[in-house]
């Protein structure tokens, strides 16, 4: 055997054990955040979202979020504009009270939201990100086509204080929660829907 290939054999032994160990880390890191997001059963916290687009325009609002595992979710704006997201055993529903407006989307509709990986332990989901730890925060980056770039968690005393979504066309759509606590109010889930608004149900779809 020449020096050339013993070295050649060396370098790909060496790159392959340096491989296996970054994934092994991943790995490591994915299961530290499902524990962490797990030692969460509920939360609530009032947030401010600033949404930076692509072309430099800023955004702001504020509002409510909920979440209590498995998959129950509300995030519901305030200002400037009204708007609900939330969860049901049925569906995903979003209600725009400006134009009166009921969209519902079967639950598997969730999977491709990041908040998913907030209120749930599906395998199926997790996978579909890769988990790198940084610091006190960590970055999920999809491994298949996704409606995001990246999503970053960042803690602490081990709960989320910022959700930062990263989308594809460039712009930042970040969450800073304000005052965090693992108790919900009382029917928070229960939003209630008006009787004449237009519904728009693509669970039959």
């Amino acid at each position: 055997m020449t020096t050339g290939s013993l070295t050649r054999r060396m370098l790909a032994g060496a790159m392959g054990v340096a491989l296996a160990l970054g994934q092994v880390a991943l790995a490591d890191d994915s299961a530290a955040l499902q524990a962490l997001l797990r030692g969460t059963s509920a939360l609530e916290a009032s947030f401010e979202q600033v949404v930076q687009r692509h072309n430099g325009t800023v955004q702001r609002s504020t509002g409510v979020v909920a979440l209590q595992r498995p998959q129950r979710f509300m995030l519901h704006t305030a200002e400037p504009d009204e708007l609900v997201l939330f969860t049901r055993e049925d569906g995903v529903y979003y209600y725009d009270p400006f134009v009166n407006q009921l969209s519902i989307y079967p639950l598997s509709r969730l999977d491709s939201s990041p908040f998913a990986l907030l209120t749930g332990d599906s395998e199926t989901v997790w996978a579909r990100y890769e988990v790198k730890k940084q610091g006190s925060s960590y970055v999920l980056t999809p491994t298949e086509r996704s409606e995001i770039k990246s999503l970053k968690l960042e803690f602490k005393n081990n709960k989320i204080s910022t959700i930062v979504i990263n989308l594809p066309d460039g712009s930042t759509n970040t969450y800073t929660l304000h005052s965090p606590r693992d108790t919900l109010t009382a029917g928070i889930f229960d939003y209630h829907i008006p009787k004449d608004a237009e519904v728009d149900d693509e669970r039959q779809r």
